[in-house]
């Protein structure tokens, strides 16, 4: 049985993740920030966006029965996977509304195509890609969050069509 490639299916059925999407976002900029204050630097953005990354995946990998997620991944410096049946998620920092850096990688240039070539997706009947951008102000806190399945625009990585996950902007982190 495959799910529906709509945008309305997809946010349905993505909508119990977007809390813990938020809040372990807007956690790990909080992190991220308070390292850079300790050292008393300025935030350096790859740093940063490395850190948030950590964060969510040791939170992504606690929660993983209870938020009913499987085959999460760290992908290093290339963002995190996981999938959330039947979508396959990659998330990462977005760079100007686009994904950066990921023309080098032919697995992510698949991912982008739509082509589910790992066995274990393929054995998960994955129905879309999906990628998740989040983004930050000039103080490092949670911006946008968006999500839609990805694709190639005007040779940049950006996303076919997308739908912006709620940001409650007076929500402290947990």
């Amino acid at each position: 049985m495959g799910a529906e490639l709509t945008e309305g299916a997809v946010r349905e059925s993505l909508t119990p993740l977007f809390p813990f999407l938020t809040r372990t976002l807007q956690r790990g900029c909080a992190i991220a920030t308070t390292f850079f204050t300790v050292q008393g630097a300025p935030v350096d953005s790859a740093l940063a966006a490395y850190i948030v990354r950590w964060y969510f995946l040791l939170a992504l990998r606690r929660r993983i029965p209870a938020l009913g997620v499987e085959q999460v991944e760290d992908l290093g410096l290339s963002g995190i996977s996981f999938v959330a049946p039947p979508y396959h998620l990659r998330i990462w920092k977005a760079d100007e509304a686009h994904v950066a850096g990921l023309a080098t990688s032919s697995t992510k240039q698949a991912f982008f195509a739509q082509q589910m070539t790992f066995d274990w997706v393929r054995a998960a009947s994955i129905a879309l890609n999906l990628a998740v951008l989040w983004d930050v102000d000039a103080q490092w806190r949670l911006r946008s969050l968006w999500v839609g399945p990805p694709q190639v625009v005007h040779e940049r990585f950006g996303l076919a069509w997308q739908f912006a996950i709620p940001i409650d902007a007076a929500e402290a982190p947990s």
